[in-house]
């Protein structure tokens, strides 16, 4: 049963600070508003994504990296790998690279 946009933040929230370990987490790393409520387990089960995140300097300003390369391809993933630019002051992103399977 799907519910409503947004909704899914207080029942992700909840879930994950009954969990122990890793899995526990609080408020703090729950986005606002998911695209829609799939359950709350099934973000997690998407497949493996390694996650990079460094400070980068793009075109003479300060940024961070964000690389998520994938490692089983999937129907949900238009491609292997992605890079996001965000520029650190202004927190927009200013680049996007992604390159397919």
């Amino acid at each position: 049963m799907h519910e409503p946009k947004r909704a899914a933040d207080t029942g992700c929230a909840t879930c994950h600070a009954s969990q122990r370990g890793r899995a526990q987490v609080g408020d703090r790393a729950i986005t606002k508003g998911h695209v829609a409520c799939t359950g709350c387990h099934a973000p997690h089960a998407f497949g493996k994504t390694e996650v990079k995140v460094a400070e980068y300097k793009y075109n003479n300003r300060n940024c961070y990296r964000i690389e998520c390369v994938r490692a089983d391809r999937n129907a949900g993933s238009y491609c292997y790998r992605s890079v996001l630019y965000i520029d650190k002051d202004s927190k927009i992103p200013i680049r996007t690279e992604n390159y397919d399977w």
